[in-house]
């Protein structure tokens, strides 16, 4: 079973795809969140508009891979990608589907979007008999949620803003009236997870302890880190 617990640290892990980031960044084979999941697929690292996202697979302590449930991970906002902040500004925000890639000539690449929902189908076609769940973090979830919904898989993550810009309003509905396939966390006084509102109503808020009142305490409340846990790896109220 896949605890809460283990996709904060999948979702965690999957920001070290991103080799602007990092100088060892995870390949196919790699053990991640805590040795407890293989990447079983070469991770994508799109440098043409900033997406990184792996597929993982539970593994025991004796090395044996259960490929009956695979999860994709997506990496959220890289603050020193110009790429990932023109993702949170025209796709989140503004509801585009393409990014524009140069105003001058109006020439458009993938989003991010639309990467990762290729990704998935990749993902998909390689192991049809997998059980597939999405997560992610931040701009993650937001990317987790969107593939979630268009390829009918469940999703678990973190401080996800919502993706109302981009779907169509009976997707929305379809949202509003499946919770149980889109569980994103966030936290009340998150202003970067909340920015975007709750039209899909997929945002779950756990009792969070009163906010405190300076910005920089705030924006701390969007990490990771600010998440607990039980013995079981259940989320737990703060």
């Amino acid at each position: 079973m896949v605890t809460e617990e283990d996709y904060r640290y999948i979702v965690d892990d999957v920001y070290d795809v991103d080799s602007g980031k990092v100088s060892n960044p995870i390949q196919e084979g790699r053990l991640v969140a805590n040795d407890r999941f293989k990447v079983i697929s070469n991770p994508i690292d799109n440098t043409s508009n900033g997406m990184q996202a792996m597929a993982v697979a539970p593994v025991d302590k004796n090395g044996n891979v259960d490929y009956s449930h695979v999860v994709i991970a997506y990496a959220g906002t890289n603050k020193d990608d110009r790429l990932d902040i023109q993702t949170d500004i025209q796709s989140i925000g503004f509801g585009d589907r393409r990014m524009l890639s140069d105003s001058k000539t109006k020439t458009f690449r993938k989003s991010q979007f639309q990467t990762a929902l290729s990704f998935a189908e990749e993902i998909e076609k390689t192991y049809p008999s997998a059980k597939i769940t999405t997560a992610g973090h931040s701009l993650g979830e937001s990317l987790a949620m969107y593939v979630a919904l268009k390829r009918g898989y469940a999703n678990v993550g973190y401080n996800g803003p919502d993706i109302h810009n981009l779907i169509s309003k009976e997707e929305i509905k379809h949202m509003q009236e499946h919770p149980e396939q889109f569980r994103n966390y966030r936290h009340k006084y998150d202003v970067i997870g909340n920015i975007t509102g709750n039209t899909t109503q997929t945002a779950i808020y756990p009792y969070i302890y009163p906010a405190k009142d300076n910005w920089g305490d705030k924006l701390e409340y969007h990490n990771l880190s600010q998440w607990r846990f039980d013995e079981n790896g259940q989320l737990v109220d703060l």
